[in-house]
């Protein structure tokens, strides 16, 4: 569970309790934010992986789930519309599940691109118990992905071990998760089928509760928000994005009817390693 004392707000004082505290948003124009600062991010889901292929999500073959061939080309297709937008890129910050990182590096050419990088837990795709959302560990992975800064990939969660964990105790985010569905009421229980080897699969998956995902959405942008670089892009995941957008998009709906539009476009679900340019600031 996410550690959300670690980025409470700390805006205002008790001399000043008459002063509305500032918060992070997301907005999709820099106008939003008037003549205050902001930031530009890049928003982009990982490519095509096999468990959008299969749709067997729960299946042990799907652990850590990688690029196709259809993902790669993706990923081309994507280098080719936006590269002036990537190559303004000071930081790249991706969820360390394969997919992501395997985005990531083929997007801005990693090694050969200097670019910082570093992985994180926190904008991971929903926790549930499916073998596709479940990484490897982070000893393995970081062989795969040297160029990748590994050490602040727990930086919200209380455990410390999982910047210590090793190969046989993988994805220590992940089996927390798993344990508590046996004991803990909030997670919601969802039911998936797909076909295997010619015959229905049906299982059932315990995922995230939607305040703790959206929690992550706000200590991501936070995070982001108290960083130097001004141009960042952030590699994640469908459910974790939709979240994370969803959630600002609701302090829109009520407000004019161009920020209603606004909200509309951002509550959009996201197709593969589609790339939204989006803009973070103080409200």
């Amino acid at each position: 569970e996410l550690d959300s004392e670690k980025y409470a707000s700390t805006s205002g004082s008790e001399e000043q309790m008459t002063v509305k505290p500032k918060k992070v948003a997301l907005r999709r124009t820099s106008a939003a934010f008037g003549s205050a600062s902001c930031k530009r991010v890049l928003f982009i889901r990982h490519g095509h992986a096999s468990h959008n292929r299969s749709l067997d999500f729960n299946n042990e073959k799907e652990l850590d789930a990688r690029l196709t061939s259809k993902g790669h080309e993706q990923i081309r297709q994507a280098r080719e519309k936006y590269g002036s937008l990537l190559n303004s890129t000071e930081l790249l910050v991706m969820s360390p599940l394969s997919r992501a990182l395997q985005t990531g590096s083929l997007l801005f050419n990693l090694p050969d691109n200097s670019v910082p990088c570093v992985a994180l837990e926190v904008c991971r795709e929903e926790l549930s118990t499916h073998q596709c959302d479940r990484r490897r560990g982070l000893e393995e992975i970081r062989k795969d992905f040297d160029h990748v800064d590994f050490s602040v990939v727990s930086e919200f969660w209380p455990d410390e071990s999982v910047a210590n964990e090793s190969s046989e105790h993988a994805d220590t985010v992940w089996n927390t998760h798993f344990d508590r569905k046996a004991y803990d009421k909030r997670l919601k229980k969802k039911v998936f089928g797909t076909l295997r080897k010619g015959r229905v699969v049906v299982w059932k998956t315990w995922v995230e509760p939607t305040e703790e995902l959206e929690a992550r959405g706000d200590a991501l942008l936070n995070w982001i928000w108290n960083r130097p670089e001004t141009d960042i892009a952030v590699v994640s995941h469908a459910n974790f994005l939709y979240a994370l957008f969803n959630r600002q998009a609701r302090d829109l709906r009520s407000s004019t009817a161009p920020e209603y539009a606004d909200a509309r476009a951002m509550s959009k679900s996201w197709s593969n390693c589609e790339v939204r340019c989006m803009y973070v600031g103080e409200i």
